[in-house]
């Protein structure tokens, strides 16, 4: 029987491993607070001891921060996998394609096999099994991981060779995130303006300005409560932020192309009128009259 573990349990890991332990059999979680495993284990998991325990499984979801995070997994996993069985370790956060590709060919020698499928959708949507999922690897790769994806996703998109599925996570971060900073500050604005903000929401709705947020408004109001709710929560969602816009724009430097607009994204993501917890509050008492 195939074991799958899950590296990881954060605001977006936390709802994809409780999905994976209550619909797959013999799975591992491993965090680096044990108290984020609680809930998984409590659907079915095993919680690892250390992060070195997680090489007995056959496929291992990553779902940290940074590059640099998922290097370190893959690194100390390289010192213990049995070579001859092999492991299948995707990648799900969002970097650069060429970080991924580079993990790939570092970690091959040592038995890993690395897929990227980094995930769209956010902490409620991780909650509820109902991320959108792109994946960079062969046909074959992703058929053997797509039961497993689908404890967690509601749309497996194949994208191609390693790398793309970053590729394409990154495009979606640069609009995602443009749409995150803009529509709060708008509606912000609207409300100094005197605007009811129902009105604006439905408005808006029903107009050219319309996005995600605005089209999922009753999600997106909790979900910015557990994004920017408290400064610790803010301060790491803005550095997730400015990290992913980066990695966009080091993936328009590796094509060799210009983006003037991803790099006034930037700028946007270091302003100072961030939504927080202060702006979450007035649009709840909006909504409430």
């Amino acid at each position: 029987m195939s074991k799958i573990g899950f590296i990881g349990l954060g605001a977006m890991g936390g709802g994809m491993a409780l999905n994976l332990a209550t619909k797959a059999k013999d799975v591992m979680v491993f965090d680096i607070r044990p108290e984020a495993c609680e809930a998984a284990v409590k659907a079915g998991a095993t919680r690892a001891v250390k992060l070195e325990d997680m090489a007995a499984c056959d496929t291992i979801m990553i779902m940290v921060n940074t590059a640099d995070q998922a290097n370190d997994v893959l690194k100390t996993l390289s010192k213990c996998v049995d070579k001859k069985k092999g492991l299948t370790a995707v990648v799900m956060c969002t970097i650069t394609p060429k970080q991924v590709r580079d993990m790939a060919g570092r970690y091959k020698a040592n038995g890993i096999e690395v897929i990227d499928a980094p995930v769209s959708g956010g902490p409620i949507l991780a909650q509820l099994g109902a991320l959108s999922i792109m994946v960079g690897g062969t046909e074959k790769q992703v058929e053997k991981l797509r039961p497993t994806l689908e404890t967690m996703g509601k749309a497996i998109f194949p994208l191609g060779d390693i790398g793309k599925g970053e590729a394409m996570k990154l495009v979606n971060n640069l609009i995602t995130i443009a749409n995150m900073v803009i529509t709060p500050t708008a509606l912000r604005v609207g409300l100094d303006a005197g605007l009811n903000l129902k009105t604006m929401v439905a408005v808006i709705k029903a107009s050219a300005g319309k996005n995600f947020i605005i089209e999922n408004w009753d999600v997106a109001l909790p979900t910015m409560e557990m994004m920017v709710g408290t400064p610790a929560a803010q301060a790491t969602q803005l550095k997730i932020n400015e990290k992913d816009i980066r990695a966009f724009l080091d993936l328009v430097k590796e094509v060799g192309s210009k983006s003037g607009i991803a790099e006034a994204v930037l700028a946007m993501t270091l302003a100072e009128d961030q939504a927080n917890k202060a702006l979450l509050d007035r649009f709840k008492a909006a909504m409430a009259s």
